[in-house]
């Protein structure tokens, strides 16, 4: 149910900013001005909720994707070990950047998804109070997902450690 407005906020705006209100107004096919200020109004306090957290994340990624892989890159010109064994350690270690990087990468979909989810309620013009608990939901399903992503490539870096066991013991 939609609790009855009360409450008026009159704000002055530029030409520019009210063409960007119709315009996203008109894109998603909202009846009025008013409604198409007071549902973005919602979204910012949604996303403003998360995008510090979002965007540290990215940055974190980026940071890890890059440190790691000049890292392995070194091992290419540090001629203290043959070319064979130096080759083998930067394949060996890239592979595991890109298991990492894949996992870091999956966990932001699921913090994207759970603004992403809030917003397209608001877009369908469900109570404000209805898409907050849409997005607290939407981060508890991201957490549970990541959550089992790790327990997944815990259970395969054990059987393939437990594989590499049988094989150093000759069996």
């Amino acid at each position: 149910m939609v609790k009855p407005r009360e409450n008026r906020v009159p704000i002055m705006m530029s030409e520019e900013e009210l063409q960007a209100i119709d315009d996203w107004r008109f894109a998603n096919r909202i009846a009025t001005r008013s409604d198409a200020v007071r549902r973005l109004v919602q979204l910012g306090i949604l996303f403003d909720e998360d995008a510090d957290n979002l965007t540290k994340a990215m940055v974190g990624v980026y940071d890890l994707f890059t440190q790691r892989a000049v890292a392995a890159a070194g091992l290419l010109v540090d001629e203290s070990t043959g070319l064979d064994g130096r080759q083998e350690e930067y394949i060996r270690q890239m592979n595991r950047l890109a298991v990492d990087t894949i996992e870091e990468l999956h966990a932001l979909m699921h913090s994207l998804n759970s603004i992403v989810a809030p917003r397209d309620a608001i877009k369908a013009n469900e109570p404000f109070e209805q898409a907050r608990l849409g997005f607290l939901a939407a981060k508890a399903e991201a957490a549970a997902a990541l959550l089992q992503q790790k327990i997944d490539v815990y259970e395969l870096k054990k059987k393939r450690d437990a594989g590499n066991d049988i094989e150093d013991s000759g069996l």
